[in-house]
């Protein structure tokens, strides 16, 4: 579709981009020829020749970034108002370079003398001119009128990097060769003048206030470390973990020995009482009894040793206090066996022997019991004592952790600030790495003119904005201009179309058999197949509308009137639309005249337009011939009222039975239905509906509004003519 559009306007689409490419080549072939010359400077910034102090490592991004800033520098107006000094001093002497455009300037002594002058100040001193003087203005004036101000020389002055290079190239095109060379070497010379002053002046206090920073940091390292110092020495803490370390590791100790100071302790109590029993029994002469006894004491021994047996075995045989428990146990199984052996044994020993010997065992455990309460209660101070400066550490800790983490950022500061101190040294100590690798010459040829390639440029860009032009105004035009935009806006059944006819003139020529342009024998074809739609639907009174004004419905009328004459049908036009009587004016020839006295039908007279055409070749006065055989008309006046109210107490459906019977159609236009409620009110008085269209209309809401109306006649509805088509569009 979008090839169809372009393929109509193939003659735009050819004239303008010829046009164009011939007002290129023309320009083109006539513009001064430039001459262009190249410097190029090595920056060094992707390098790594130089000496370095620090371990710089190459990044792609910073390199970037000082590409961009230096190429900024010398496109700077502080670089080039230094090489506008330099032209203008040229310039003002013996070999100018160029002439100003005001040439009479050169015989102004006085401003010569002070621009040269300013000039030379200005370039020495590395300033640029201050507007608000007036001398200084002058000079501007004048470097303006040289052509070597800055927006001039910018304009032909390009700085780029050479592409992934460590390059910085220079170029300038102007009608001199040797102006060309002279621009790009002098600007490179005064670019590396500003940009070396700047560095230096940079590097230096960059250097100073690095050196400051070191200084500074170093200070506050040293307080930092001096106040952790003096903490560790006042609280006696020389390493804290490792002392930390051995005091959990004596507690541990003591916990262990006080244990097994407890279960000796308690064997010995438990010795002591057995004892005890024995001496009581052996003082009342209980023999039996203290046989008893005995029995119970090796039963209670014997699952205590298992008890701890079990226990030494679970802990992994590897608790060495639980092992000396066992041992001593047994030892007093063994004891207690014996002793009752020689009780039921006699072993010849005396009771009184016997006793003594109890007695002095429990003096010697009662000892041994003393001793070991003793050693517990020692063991328990010793272990409350390390507890308690175990606890005290967690406050020193804290403390102690707070001025390490102080003397650790303190001595990173330091160190960060140690490092930019020495690449500010490294920066110093280097100097300037950029330096001019190739300086620009007079160029003996002048630049390309590419005459050849800027027309084709021309002419294909003017071909692409003309086709896109093209298609944005086919895409913004809201007209229904073809068939397919028709039934894609619009939701009635199309069922013909007409082209545009330029000055219709009469239907007879339009019709004449003679005739061969192409658009009016489309037309005709048009009509006839309109012809037969109507035919078909086999409707005598065919109301014609339109939604707004001048679509075309007298038009359409008349056409489709002039069609079914052809072929000997009787056409009546009855022209009610009362807001613009289009077709009243078109065929009706006579004058309105009042009636006279005894007329025929003054009430049918009246009907229309409250007067009638008075014609006595007809069979009724309110009805005229025309000049188109077959074709009849009653015509009328404009009016403000409506059909209805026009018609109010008339028998108009009487006398269209009566009409029916002369007349194979009867056509009646209603006015504009956006506007004028007409329309809706001549719909019962009509067989069918036809709408018509103009194809150089858009579709608005009241547009739509009314085809939503006449679409709910769907049984009376015929369809809708699309009118003043263009040829090339019937077709999309």
């Amino acid at each position: 579709m979008i090839f169809r559009l372009l393929l109509r306007r193939i003659w735009i689409l050819i004239l303008v981009p010829l046009t164009a490419s011939i007002i290129a080549f023309y320009f083109k072939f006539n513009s001064q020829r430039s001459f262009r010359s190249v410097l190029q400077l090595a920056t060094g910034f992707t390098t790594n020749d130089q000496i370095r102090v620090t371990d710089e490592r190459f990044s792609l991004y910073e390199a970037d970034v000082k590409f961009n800033n230096l190429i900024e520098t010398i496109n700077s107006p502080n670089s080039i108002s230094l090489l506008s000094y330099k032209l203008l001093l040229h310039d003002l002497g013996s070999q100018p370079f160029r002439l100003p455009k005001e040439v009479k300037l050169l015989d102004d002594k006085e401003l010569l003398q002070s621009a040269r002058k300013i000039a030379t100040h200005k370039l020495d001193s590395m300033l640029l001119l201050n507007p608000q003087d007036v001398e200084q203005r002058k000079v501007a004036a004048l470097l303006k009128n040289y052509g070597y101000d800055f927006k001039s020389l910018k304009k032909n002055l390009t700085v780029k990097r050479v592409n992934f290079t460590d390059f910085i190239g220079i170029e300038f095109a102007s009608e001199n060769p040797k102006l060309s060379a002279f621009i790009v070497n002098n600007l490179a010379d005064e670019f590396l003048r500003y940009y070396t002053l700047s560095k230096t002046e940079r590097s230096g206090e960059s250097v100073e206030f690095f050196k400051d920073l070191v200084d500074q940091k170093r200070q506050e390292l040293d307080v930092k470390a001096e106040q952790l110092r003096e903490y560790k020495s006042s609280n006696s803490v020389l390493n804290y973990e490792l002392e930390s370390a051995s005091k959990l590791d004596q507690i541990n100790d003591l916990e262990n020995l006080r244990n097994q100071k407890e279960e000796e302790i308690n064997a010995h109590r438990l010795s002591i009482r057995r004892l005890d029993e024995q001496i009581n029994k052996l003082s009342s002469g209980g023999a039996n009894t203290s046989a008893a006894t005995d029995n119970r004491v090796i039963v209670s021994l014997r699952e205590s040793i298992n008890s701890l047996n079990s226990r030494y075995i679970a802990g992994g045989s590897s608790d060495r206090v639980l092992l000396d428990s066992i041992v001593y146990l047994r030892e007093q199984l063994r004891k207690e066996m014996s002793a009752l052996s020689s009780t039921r044994e006699p072993d010849g020993q005396s009771p009184s022997a016997k006793l003594k010997e109890l007695i002095n065992k429990k003096t010697e455990l009662e000892t041994l019991l003393e001793i070991a309460e003793t050693n517990l209660t020692s063991v328990q101070a010793k272990l409350n004592n390390l507890r308690y400066n175990v606890s005290g550490y967690a406050n020193k800790e804290a403390v102690i952790s707070d001025l390490q983490r102080e003397v650790d950022v303190a001595s990173q500061e330091y160190l960060e600030a140690q490092e930019k101190f020495n690449m500010a040294k490294n920066s110093a100590l280097t100097g300037n790495p950029i330096r001019v690798i190739l300086r620009g010459t007079a160029p003996a040829e002048p630049e390309p003119s590419k005459t050849i390639m800027v027309t084709l440029l021309a002419g294909v860009a003017s071909f692409f904005l003309c086709a896109f032009t093209i298609i944005i105004i086919e895409f913004l035009d809201q007209r229904i201009k073809s068939p397919l935009y028709f039934q894609k806006v619009v939701s009635m059944p199309l069922v013909g179309t007409l082209n545009v006819v330029k000055n219709p003139g009469d239907f007879a020529f339009l019709f004449d058999k003679s005739i061969t342009e192409p658009s009016l024998v489309t037309f005709k074809q048009l009509v006839r197949k309109l012809r037969f739609e109507i035919e078909r639907h086999n409707a005598k009174v065919i109301l014609v509308t339109s939604t707004k004004q001048g679509e075309g419905k007298s038009f359409l009328v008349l056409a489709l009137s002039f069609s079914l004459s052809l072929i000997q049908k009787k056409v009546l036009i009855i022209d009610t639309n009362f807001k613009n009587t289009v077709l009243t004016k078109l065929l009706v020839k006579s004058k309105f005249k009042k009636l006279k006295a005894g007329s025929e039908s003054p009430e049918v007279a009246e009907l229309l337009s409250h007067e009638a055409y008075e014609d006595q070749e007809n069979e009724r006065d309110f009805i005229s011939l025309t000049k188109y055989k077959n074709i009849h008309v009653i015509g009328s006046r404009i009016d403000n009222d409506s059909p209805s109210e026009i018609l109010s107490g008339r028998d108009f459906v009487g006398m269209l039975g009566e009409l029916r019977n002369q007349y194979d159609y009867i056509f009646m236009e209603g006015a504009a239905m956006n506007e004028f409620p007409d329309t809706k009110e001549l719909i019962g008085y009509s067989d069918k509906i036809l709408a018509v269209f103009s194809a150089d209309s858009a579709i608005k809401q009241l547009d739509k509004d009314s085809i939503s109306y006449l679409n709910q006649y769907n049984g009376k509805l015929i369809g809708a003519v699309l009118n003043r088509v263009e040829v090339k569009n019937l077709d999309v």
